[in-house]
Parts: structure tokens; C-alpha cells; sequence
């Protein structure tokens, strides 16, 4: 009995030896994962901050493409508005020209008329001329005829002179 004791207590001091021995090798193949493990976490935090840094990175770019597309759009916008005033302002000029056109049409009528007027007026200073003239050329013949008629009736006997100067 202290033989077989003896047995089963060697025999479980080899176990006990063969399973620290086994447990020392676990442990040190664990160790050797957690340290791959370590260094696989460190190189994937190392890819998890990269990425993060490119995810930032792209926010901003992202940002300043939406500012810029929202300053474009605006801009856009304050286009539309010039364009619209630009619009209606050719649009009361063009009105504006046609008026003038219409108002240049109705001086040149007003000019047309002035001038036969103008052209009557003329013509009838020239008939006016004419007629003065006619006029000064009768009465020169009048004074004439006056003159010689004095001379006639003072000539004639006084009966007489009445008769002398009427034609």
C-alpha cells in the first residue's frame, strides 16, 4: 500500500510535472500569440487612425465642396436676378426706341407739312412781289399820267379841264 502509494503519488508528480511542463508550453505559445495579437491590434489601430485621418481629411474636402457648390449657386442665383433686370431693361429700351421711332415718324409728318407750308408761304412772297411790283409800276404811271394831266389842264381852258385828264 505505501508502495502503490508511493506509485500513485509518482505517478502523480510526473502528471503533475508533464502539465506544467505542457501549461509552461501553452503559456509560452500564448504569450507569443498575445504578442503577434499586440502588434496585429497595434498595425490594425495603426490602419483604423489612417483611416480616420483619410475620413477627416475627406470631410473637409467635402465641406469646402459644399461651400464652394453653395457659393456657386448663390452666385447662380445672383446671376438669374442680373439677368432677369438685364431683361426687362432691353426690354423698356426697346419700347423706348420704338417710341422714338414712332416720334421721329410723326416730326418728319410735322416736317413735310411745314415745308408745303413753307413752300406756300413762298409762293405766295413771290406773287406778293410780283403784285408790289405791278402796284409801284401803276402808280408811277398814275404819278406820270397825274403830272401830265396838270400840265394839260393848266394849259387848257378852264372849262375844259375837267375832261382833259380822263381817259
Amino acid at each position: 500500500m505505501i508502495n502503490s502509494f508511493c506509485d500513485n503519488v509518482g505517478s502523480g508528480m510526473r502528471e503533475i510535472k508533464e502539465g506544467r511542463r505542457k501549461l509552461s508550453a501553452s503559456s509560452a505559445g500564448l504569450g507569443r500569440n498575445a504578442a503577434d495579437m499586440a502588434a496585429s491590434i497595434s498595425q490594425i489601430s495603426a490602419g483604423v487612425e489612417q483611416v480616420r485621418a483619410k475620413a477627416q481629411h475627406q470631410m473637409r474636402s467635402v465641406s469646402a465642396s459644399s461651400s464652394a457648390v453653395h457659393e456657386i449657386a448663390k452666385n447662380i442665383e445672383s446671376l438669374d436676378g442680373s439677368i432677369v433686370k438685364q431683361s426687362s431693361s432691353v426690354s423698356e429700351a426697346s419700347t423706348a426706341v420704338e417710341e422714338m421711332a414712332g416720334n421721329i415718324k410723326s416730326i418728319d409728318a410735322m416736317v413735310e407739312k411745314l415745308l408745303a407750308q413753307f413752300k406756300t408761304v413762298n409762293d405766295a412772297a413771290f406773287k406778293g412781289v410780283a403784285l408790289q411790283k405791278e402796284s409801284g409800276s401803276k402808280a408811277q404811271e398814275i404819278v406820270e399820267e397825274s403830272k401830265a394831266c396838270g400840265r394839260r389842264t393848266r394849259a387848257s381852258p378852264p372849262s375844259r379841264r375837267r375832261l382833259i385828264c380822263l381817259p
